[in-house]
Order: structure tokens, then sequence, then C-alpha cells
């Protein structure tokens, strides 16, 4: 349900009327819809300050005036960085709409420094995409269905229009050229229709969400506690063995005398059998016959102690096993909202909290620091390079994600580089830039070819008791590049500065 046309025309106007000129005094993303740009606008003395939401949000692109700040991500976008840096202060100098399309234009102007912002909301994809004054794409929020256009670095091409007579969007307007619903009041503010409107339908969504999540905590706690009790099972059936221990360690107590030190096996009567029988048991050649039956006896007398602890840990683990079976019996629907608070409500009695994450970068004792340098590659993608071989780790095991992609220079310290992967594996160009990023923050640097390991993250293992850093690999692949300083001179021009130290 995206903003047709007509709708969106109707907003422009309407914005366009109440902050042109405003001054720009905030830039955000919005942690409810990551393909949403919000910027914080000023009309003084025209007016009390604004927020200005541009959602590409597939299925809901939209534009319009909110009442309510959306709450801000974490980590921001490589768009909204370089915003803040080129926009912050800089007037609302037009806001423009081409008639019958949905690509929405900005121009914030500070000084003699000119940034474009335009916004398209096609409806099913959509993007937001940062020009400087000679329209060059800087950075880009964008959907799936863009193809090679809003490349960082490339001149903006618009999309192509639409045909005439084609269908431009699903509308909200009941009659043609209005864009309110009957029976909504004429004075009403467009804008004000389209936060109303979406109001509900990002609610409907948020809780689907919250459901969706919800039923993740438990069905993984469900699948941990299943796997729990195969685990047990298996430990119970190697303690069912433990007779046949006792059993070979007194029939070895009948071979004294005849079994040279070193010998891999021995033959015995086995008066356990039915008839008795001759039996070869295996020896372990590096201990003498007391030996080995000393073995089998500590053995035997082990696993039997752990019996009735691994009983104890069965009944427990299908206790928790059946509760978590019926509470998920009890899940809501999804616009059920009571239901959703209650069932949330339940799994934090059952202590099925979502894993806590750390701040991305975040170092023990100081969750504000950053683990690693923040460089934007030349198609916006981020790349992020540890500072340091304690920061290494945090930035590998506790912000990386398992699909990341991780890059390290072969056989030289060095950080850790990680490119996040977050809609899609990233270009070729930006995995060549983090290898340089890699050769370059290595002791490697001065050589004429650097070798740089490269694998996903999740095939990035910690050796036991190995020192900060030190880290062992599956499956990597060794891109060879040789060290180029305009490379790097490029990745630190075109990084924010609030995006680094």
């Amino acid at each position: 349900m995206s903003l047709s046309a007509t709708e969106l025309s109707d907003v422009v106007d309407a914005c366009s009327a109440a902050l042109l000129g405003a001054r720009v005094i905030g830039v955000r993303a919005s942690a409810d819809e990551p393909l949403a740009l919000v910027l914080e606008l000023d009309p003084h003395p025209v007016g009390p300050p604004a927020t200005l939401l541009v959602a590409a949000t597939p299925g809901a692109t939209r534009l319009g005036r909110v009442s309510r700040r959306p709450p801000a991500p974490e980590t921001p976008p490589a768009i909204v960085m370089l915003l803040r840096k080129r926009a912050m202060g800089a007037r609302l100098e037009a806001l423009s709409c081409p008639a019958g399309d949905r690509v929405v234009s900005f121009e914030l102007r500070r000084g003699d420094l000119v940034t474009v912002v335009v916004a398209e909301l096609l409806g099913r994809c959509g993007a937001i995409i940062a020009l400087d004054e000679d329209r060059r794409v800087l950075a880009a929020l964008r959907s799936d269905g863009l193809g090679d256009r809003a490349r960082p670095g490339d001149l903006y091409t618009p999309p192509p229009p639409v045909p005439t007579g084609a269908s431009h969007g699903t509308a909200l307007v009941a009659t043609a050229g209005d864009s309110r619903r009957a029976g909504w009041p004429v004075e009403t503010p467009p804008d004000a229709f389209v936060e109303a409107t979406y109001a509900e339908a990002l609610s409907s969504a948020a809780l689907a969400t919250r459901l969706r999540a919800a039923l993740h905590r438990i069905d993984t706690a469900l699948a941990r506690a299943r796997r729990r009790i195969a685990a047990i099972e298996r430990d119970l059936a190697k303690i069912d063995q433990a007779d046949a221990l006792r059993v070979e360690a007194e029939l070895l107590q009948g071979a004294y005398g005849r079994v040279p030190r070193g010998a891999e096996s021995v033959e015995v009567d086995d008066w356990y059998a039915d008839p008795p029988a001759r039996r070869t048991i295996a020896l372990d050649p590096r201990a003498d016959l007391q030996g080995n039956i000393d073995a089998r006896f500590r053995r035997y007398r082990r696993m039997r102690r752990g019996e009735a602890t691994a009983l104890e840990r069965m009944l427990a683990a299908e206790s928790e096993r059946d509760a978590l079976a019926a509470v998920r019996t009890t899940a809501p629907s999804p616009d059920d909202a009571a239901g959703i608070v209650a069932f949330e409500a339940e799994l934090d009695r059952l202590r099925l909290r979502a894993p806590a994450q750390p701040p991305p970068g975040a170092r023990d004792g100081n969750p504000q620091a950053r683990a690693y340098h923040v460089f934007v590659a030349s198609d916006g993608a981020e790349i992020w390079v540890g500072k340091n071989a304690r920061d290494n780790d945090t930035l590998t095991f506790r912000v990386a994600r398992g699909r990341d992609i991780w890059l390290h220079a072969a056989d030289w310290p060095g950080s850790h580089v990680v490119i996040p992967v977050r809609a899609g594996p990233p270009s070729h160009q930006t995995l060549l830039e983090a290898a340089q990023l890699a050769a370059h923050y290595s002791r490697g640097r001065a050589d004429t070819v650097v070798g740089v390991h490269v694998t996903e993250r999740k095939h990035v293992r910690k050796p036991k008791g190995a020192p900060a850093g030190r880290v062992s690999l599956a499956g990597a692949r060794t891109l060879e590049i040789g060290p180029d300083p305009a490379v790097i001179a490029a990745l630190h021009a075109r990084t924010p500065q609030d995006a680094g130290d």
C-alpha cells in the first residue's frame, strides 16, 4: 500500500509550503524501517520544528511529516553518516516531484555545498539516494530491483518513466485526484493522512514481527531441549556398555603370567558366555596387563557414577521440553496485541529472553567504545577494520555475523577486516577494497604483493588458549593484492569523520 503519484504530489505540495527554507537540524535512520530516512527540519521563525519521514520500504513507499520521531538504529547506514557530514545546518532550497511521477527531489544547500536527496518511491521497490552538486551518487538506501543504477560515483540515472495509462501504484484514495479517503476531513493536511493511514498498517506489521520473534525464541528453546535429550540418550547408551568393561577386566585377571608387555591382544576363556568360549580382548600395548585391568575398572566406575546424573538431566530436559511444547500451543494470532504481550511475558517468565547483543564494537568495561574503524566502499557498503588484537577478537566473535565476509593478511599480523552482509553478497569492488584494507593494516603493507585470506565469518574459530587476535580458518581462499596507497587514500577520504574512531 504505497502512495500513488497523485497522493505523493499532494504531500509534496503541503511539505513545500511548510518547510521550504527550513534548516536541517538532524539526520537519522529508523530502527523500525531499514529503508527509511528521517530529516529533522527547523523552519524558524515560520513554524515549529518538523520531522520528515521518507520511506522506500517495499509496499509502503511514502513521504510525510510525522508526529513521532522513530527510534534510531544502533549503527546508522552510510547515507546517514554522509548526510550528517554534508547536510547538517543546510537549508531545504527545493522540494519537487514531477507530475505523474513518484520520484521526489530534495535540494539541500549549506553555503556553496549542495546535496541532493532523491527518493524513488516506486511501490514494490524504492531507493533513497544522496547526490553531489554534479548529480553523482554519493550513497544510497536501496531495495532489490534497481539493477546497476545508484552505484556510488556514477552519474544518477532516473528510473524509466511509467507508460501512459499504466498503473503507478496502489492508491489510497476513494476518488481520483483527491488524496483523502471518503469521509476524511478536507482540512486535514495530506501528510497527516499518510501518518494516520500507515500507523495502523505498520502497527500490525510490528505486531507480526514481535510474534515471529517470540515464536523463534520458543522454537529455538524447544530445538535446544530436544538436542539435549538426544545427547543424554547417547550418553546413557554408552553407560549401558559399562558392564562390558567390568566383564573384560575380570576376564583379564585370569591371564596373569602369560601376557608380555606390549601385547596388543590376548585370548581368554569367557565364562560369562553361554556356553563358555574362547574370546580375544584388545589391549593397550603401552600399558602392562595390570594397567589394562585398572583402566577398565576406572572407566566402569566413572560411567556408573555418571548414570544417576544423566538420568536426572534427562528428567529435567524432558520436563523443560514438555513445558515449552505446552506454551507453544498457546501462541496467539498475529492481530491479538494483548495475547502477544501475554505470550512474551510468559516467555520472559520461562527465561526465554532473546540473547543480549552488545553494541557493535563494544569493548569490555566500556560499551560506548567502538572496537573497529568504519570505512565506506566506493559502492556505499561498509567495511569494518579491527583496531588492535583484542578488538580483532571483539569484531570477529561479538560483532560480526556468521555470513559476514572476513578477511586477514596471510602470514602477517594485522587487523581483522569484516564486510557486513545484510542485503546480499558484497560487490567484487567492495571485496577488493576490503582486501586492500587488510593488506594496509598489516605488517606486510610494504610488500609488493600481499596474500589476503577471505572466508565467511562462520568458518573462523578461536583455538583454545590462543592469544588475542589469533584464529584458525576453514575453507578460506586467498586473494593476491598489490597494496595501492591511492585506494587507501580514497577510502579515508570517502569515510565520514564520525564513522572512524
